[in-house]
């Protein structure tokens, strides 16, 4: 029964779909990079966090460069 509200937004407006999407991205990043790391490369857990720092420094680089192109393109004229 659930599911029919889901199933219903999902009919009315596709892009809410997105925002799931990249959540679930995100978890699959986080939870696999670890035990990627840990396998691979035999890195400890405490060292292993290490490897965050790059998805940190990526994640943060591109939310700065989108605010600056979207502030150029949402530009008023005029203002």
């Amino acid at each position: 029964m659930g599911l029919h509200r889901y199933r219903d937004c999902v009919r009315v407006d596709p892009p809410s779909l997105i925002p799931g999407q990249y959540g679930g991205i995100y978890y699959l990043m986080f939870v696999t990079f670890a035990a990627f790391f840990a396998e691979t490369y035999g890195f400890s857990p405490g060292i292993g966090g290490l490897a965050f720092l790059g998805l940190g420094v990526g994640f943060l680089g591109s939310h700065v460069c989108r605010s600056q192109v979207l502030r150029h393109v949402i530009q008023i004229p005029g203002g």
